[in-house]
């Protein structure tokens, strides 16, 4: 029998934010006594879930591979055969036709020629083993065009099959070929972003978050808190949302002074409402759980100075959790949900719209939000805060 964590890829796939329900995949729940995993002899306890047989992880691992590629798919802008992929073929002959007699044209397309090759794509976005690359590849499609999958109808008759090094454009790419054939006459300035079908003006936004600065109190009665809200109550009840599943294992961290007893695990809780800082998902006297399914993220989200270390904590969820994954509900607002400038104020700008998407899914029911790392976006972190402790989510150990 093997525990969940020794099948890698069903951590991978959270940090893409794809849900994994081990029901859903017919896996057996530990439900008499203490069991060892034969892969890495770490306990499963009573509640967790596990294969019964190894044979059992290969049809999961193929099914996770489809959605990795969906995920993954859901950058890429166009292939080279439509959209800007188009436009760079058209830009390569034009090149050639001018200055092909002084051999300049190879150098000047290649300044202009800013791409993607899928092995980098995956590799930019998740923390996929490089075994999979494969297999993931091959449920990639080009979602402008459909091309990827090879010639199979006469339809398709002129589609090719994608690899590691296929060329992609992903929307960085054709801004960044903008800024750079366009020079000062382009404008990457957006006038508003996207928010399940609503169109809303940044200047609103931005208004929005200044009155907030200004008077916190009745920021509930603006229209785009309630623009907000009412988006949210949508998401809750439609999705896209996440379910975490119970007996999932998650980590967090606190620095301890070098060579000090490890903390007890009471003290790797969220800390007093009294002694809560502004966070990016909560207000000052707001106490919120943070955690991830990563230990190595937890060493960049908290720097420490050379007289302290880390103590880690295992936590267990006792029930499903409820989480909105906010990078896909709000893939349009980068510039304000993931913010990493320093700030020298007592309230934070950067976290001023996180902390009222927080405020807002603790109100309709969410049990916290899980979001990519500004550290390292291949990562996921979350944010609990409707729960009760050691009934829905228990520390199971502390370790250095």
């Amino acid at each position: 029998m093997l525990c969940l964590k020794c099948v890698k890829i069903i951590t991978d796939v959270d940090n893409l934010l794809i849900e994994f329900d081990p029901e859903e995949y017919g896996l057996c729940e530990n439900i008499k006594e203490s069991l060892i995993c034969e892969r890495c002899n770490s306990d499963i306890l009573i509640g967790d879930y596990y294969f019964e047989d190894e044979s059992e992880t290969e049809e999961i691992e193929s099914e996770l591979c489809y959605k990795i590629g969906k995920a993954v798919q859901k950058n890429i802008s166009s292939c080279p055969n439509c959209g800007h992929g188009s436009d760079m073929k058209d830009l390569q002959a034009s090149l050639y036709i001018h200055f092909k007699e002084d051999d300049e044209w190879e150098d000047m397309y290649d300044d202009y020629h800013i791409y993607t090759e899928l092995q980098g794509l995956i590799a930019d976005n998740s923390l996929v083993d490089d075994d999979y690359y494969d297999e993931i590849i091959d449920n990639i499609r080009c979602p402008q065009c459909g091309n990827g999958g090879g010639a199979y109808s006469k339809d398709t008759m002129y589609d090719e099959k994608f690899d590691r090094w296929t060329e992609v454009y992903t929307k960085r790419d054709v801004e960044l070929f903008d800024e750079n054939f366009y020079g000062e006459v382009y404008k990457s300035i957006k006038d508003y972003v996207e928010l399940i079908g609503s169109k809303i003006k940044i200047e609103k936004l931005e208004e929005f978050r200044n009155k907030y600065v200004l008077n916190p109190i009745f920021i509930t009665q603006e229209d785009m808190f309630k623009v907000l809200y009412d988006k949210l109550n949508e998401v809750f009840n439609k999705g896209p949302n996440i379910t975490l599943y119970k007996s999932k294992r998650l980590y967090r961290t606190r620095p301890n002074e070098n060579g000090n007893s490890l903390f007890d695990k009471t003290e790797l809780w969220n800390p007093p409402m009294v002694l809560a800082n502004q966070g990016r998902y909560n207000t000052h006297g707001k106490s919120v759980l943070y955690c991830s399914n990563n230990i190595d993220i937890l060493t960049k989200e908290v720097p420490i100075p050379a007289d302290k270390e880390y103590n880690f904590a295992t936590l267990r969820l006792l029930k499903p959790m409820k989480m909105l994954p906010i990078d896909i509900i709000f893939s349009d607002f980068e510039g304000f949900i993931n913010d990493n400038s320093v700030e020298d104020s007592v309230m934070k700008k950067k976290y001023i719209l996180t902390n009222i998407i927080q405020l807002i899914c603790e109100r309709i029911g969410y049990n916290g939000v899980a979001y990519k790392s500004v550290k390292d976006s291949r990562y996921v972190n979350y944010a609990f805060f409707n729960f009760e402790k050691n009934q829905d989510i228990e520390i199971l150990n502390v370790f250095k």
